[in-house]
């Protein structure tokens, strides 16, 4: 199936509210390189606002150079909407990444924990990668968690809730916090689409890597197979080590799982050292912890980077000239290591992203037609600060309420970075905008203010689908 090409589009400050694009069809007629099919390349990192990109860019480039990111033609701010779910007339101001990538998906405001259901959980929401596939085009989703993780979850299945990863999760209820989460009623011989696990692997995606061997290597419940069996009936290539990513082929749909969770970040702290909590007791407090620095993780060489499944995904999506594709890239654990109180852990997952980046910029240079979106689904705790050492030298004494990390960076200077939303063992999200980044055909027009659901739709209307679920700024 030939798909619709795509032409230079002349986005507008009126993308606010609509992006002005219903109207943009597709044709060879209107294309600036005939014939030449239109590509999204959607990279997220997870928890990645501009305290995450400032801790990066001073560990990863220095106080007098730029990430790769910061060389995109457009930079917007992002609002992040989330809706309650026991009253989805009302907004909750802090966000999870199952919402937030089910709007990005979808275009639809939900509530926490939804993977693209509305925010009661009863209405599944078409996301752009079926939209895409109905529409001709090639699919592909990337990942460094586990690939039924919420994330990627939201852009190819459908569950009232992120934890119905597995089909041991149908099996029994969950308990999250003080609530219970019942996933039984989505089985298959229930009437409900099955775990997440499943629906990812009958998606239809031409590209699924990442982690979560363990959840689709379960028994199948509720009338279904194990979700590897499904792969393998669907007819996906499996593999699991990153000499086999090197060598297969292209042929048939691929299946990457190289972990059985989440795949093992890239940087560490140095004796595994972490942000530590200020200690006010004894005659003379711990202001601040001993200078650390990054180091290469021993058990990142286990698994491919980042960069090497983008390089093979794009040359598996981009082998056919007479369709374009839809790929989605997530360097998750930027989220989860700030989440853990690790700066290293973070810094190297934004570097990640990174080279993510640079495969999708040398992809684009010989496929113009290709629009680069970088962003971020929610904002996360960590923040430089003073660093009180120093001050204390100089006769001041003062504290954090929080954790800190005295981070050493390659250029020599001490960065502190901070960890205080909570008094728990791990930090929570934070409620502010998130960047979008963007490279291609028309970016230099995107205005400086989006919300998550107008990403959606630009995205869409890029590719000329015809159907959106809903207009973005309605709110609901």
């Amino acid at each position: 199936m030939l798909v619709r090409t795509v032409r230079v589009i002349p986005l507008t400050i009126a993308l606010v509210v609509s992006l002005t694009l219903a109207g943009c069809s597709r044709s060879p007629s209107d294309t600036t390189t005939a014939n030449s099919p239109a590509n999204v390349i959607l990279i997220i990192g997870d928890g990645m606002d501009q305290q995450q990109l400032t801790i990066a860019r001073n560990y990863l480039a220095g106080s007098q150079d730029k990430l790769l990111v910061d060389t995109l033609p457009s930079l917007s701010s992002v609002r992040v909407q989330t809706l309650e779910a026991n009253n989805p007339q009302q907004f909750d101001y802090v966000a999870d990444s199952a919402n937030t990538a089910t709007t990005l998906a979808t275009g639809v405001l939900t509530s926490q924990g939804r993977i693209s259901r509305d925010a009661g959980g009863l209405v599944s929401l078409p996301t752009i990668v079926e939209h895409a596939q109905a529409a001709g085009y090639r699919t592909g989703i990337v990942t460094t968690s586990s690939v039924t993780d919420a994330t990627p979850a939201a852009f190819a299945s459908h569950s009232r809730h992120r934890k119905c990863g597995g089909p041991r999760n149908l099996a029994k209820p969950l308990r999250r916090f003080l609530s219970v989460i019942d996933c039984g009623d989505e089985a298959i011989d229930r009437g409900g689409p099955g775990s997440i696990a499943h629906q990812m692997v009958n998606s239809g995606l031409e590209v699924l890597m990442g982690g979560g061997k363990q959840k689709l290597s379960q028994p199948g419940y509720g009338g279904e197979d194990s979700p590897l069996a499904s792969a393998e009936r669907n007819g996906y290539q499996l593999i699991t080590t990153p000499a086999e990513l090197d060598a297969v082929g292209t042929d048939k749909p691929l299946l990457g799982l190289f972990a059985a969770g989440h795949l093992p970040v890239q940087m560490i702290g140095a004796g595994q050292r972490r942000a530590e909590h200020v200690d006010l007791e004894g005659d003379k407090p711990s202001l601040a912890g001993e200078v650390f620095s990054c180091v290469q993780n021993p058990a990142a060489s286990s698994v491919p980077t980042l960069g090497a499944m983008t390089d093979k995904a794009l040359a598996m999506l981009g082998d056919d000239p007479q369709r374009g594709f839809f790929l989605m890239i997530e360097s998750a654990s930027i989220d989860k290591q700030s989440h853990a109180r690790q700066p290293c852990g973070h810094i190297g997952e934004v570097q990640q992203l990174e080279q993510a980046l640079r495969s999708s910029l040398d992809y684009a240079a010989n496929h113009p037609n290709t629009l680069i979106l970088v962003t971020a689904d929610h904002a996360h705790a960590a923040q430089i600060i003073p660093d009180q050492e120093q001050f204390e030298r100089g006769g001041m004494v003062f504290h954090s309420p929080g954790s800190v990390a005295r981070v050493r960076t390659p250029e020599g200077s001490v960065m502190m970075v901070n960890y205080a939303t909570t008094t728990l063992p791990y930090e929570m999200h934070t409620g502010t905008n998130v960047p979008l980044y963007a490279g291609g055909p028309g970016v230099e027009k995107l205005p400086v203010y989006l919300t998550q659901a107008d990403i959606y739709t630009l995205m869409a209307s890029f590719l000329g689908l015809a159907e959106l679920n809903q207009a973005p700024g309605s709110g609901r």
